[in-house]
């Protein structure tokens, strides 16, 4: 989803993590922005949480000043005073201090400028239950339509009853990628490589990464098989099967299975130049005639 918005406006985003790395730099954590601290105590084990503001963010470390006036240094997953029993240090460093505890998780709150008459990107990425559902039905077209509380959020309304005709108007839902047709490849390889291009497509759109299919050559030896292969192991239950079968690839996700739905990839169960079969349920292996 898009919002066009003609406001000058911030909005708040908390971003977190499990530790300090390079990426709260890249993610626009700087100096002065709030932070919240749950850690595990070395001593007891049990988790804690404090607040504070971090005042020197650096890649490795970052210095907080919590709100009752202490300052602590957070390295990786380590969190350290600025004392020790032998002497007071004057800044934050890993050498000196004790140690408070280990890092369960850092949520920093960062204020976003939106600038005027800019396109603001609140694509909503389908959470683990969405896309079971999604899966389960076969339905994977709306997977990623708003619904009116993301619109309300997304506007800054406090009610879906506030929502209007100008604010849909600006509302733009990604549509799902083609459907293909295989059958007509003449070659194991052709007709493996636009199936490999099609899942990607298809991946992204449910929400996974699309690198997560990936292309084997005869020569690289899938499963000791010499031929091409498509293998997505973190995809829809079952889906080569289902493919294969002539269904979608959400068609065994779930409890109500969909036999009759149309393949995202058509043509891997009667190729002209080419054969198919599963070594597993998560791959395809493609092979001339």
């Amino acid at each position: 989803m898009v919002r066009t918005t003609t406001d000058d406006a911030t909005a708040t985003e908390s971003l977190e993590y499990d530790r300090v790395s390079y990426d709260l730099v890249d993610d626009g954590v700087e100096d002065g922005t709030p932070v919240s601290i749950e850690y595990v105590s070395p001593h007891s084990g049990t988790v804690v949480e404090v607040d504070g503001v971090a005042t020197e963010v650096r890649a490795a470390c970052v210095t907080v000043e919590l709100e009752d006036g202490r300052v602590w240094g957070v390295f990786g997953g380590s969190i350290r005073t600025t004392e020790n029993s032998r002497r007071a240090s004057g800044t934050v460093d890993a050498k000196n201090g004790q140690t408070v505890g280990y890092v369960e998780s850092l949520t920093f709150t960062v204020e976003r400028d939106v600038a005027t008459d800019v396109d603001v990107d609140f694509t909503q990425t389908p959470d683990e239950e969405e896309r079971r559902r999604a899966e389960a039905t076969g339905d994977t077209r709306d997977l990623l339509t708003p619904t009116d509380a993301e619109v309300a959020e997304a506007f800054g309304v406090d009610d879906v009853d506030d929502i209007t005709d100008e604010m849909l108007e600006d509302v733009d839902t990604p549509e799902p990628p083609e459907r293909v047709d295989v059958s007509g490849y003449k070659t194991a390889s052709g007709a493996a490589k636009k199936t490999h291009d099609a899942l990607q497509d298809w991946a992204e759109f449910l929400g996974h990464d699309e690198d997560e299919v990936v292309l084997y050559r005869p020569e690289d030896d899938y499963q000791g098989s010499g031929t091409w292969a498509v293998v997505w192991e973190g995809g829809p239950y079952e889906w080569a099967a289902a493919l294969t079968g002539g269904t979608t690839l959400t068609g065994f996700a779930g409890p109500r299975m969909n036999y009759d739905g149309t393949p995202e990839v058509a043509g891997l169960t009667s190729g002209e130049g080419f054969g198919v079969e599963c070594h597993y349920s998560f791959d395809i292996l493609f092979y001339d005639r």
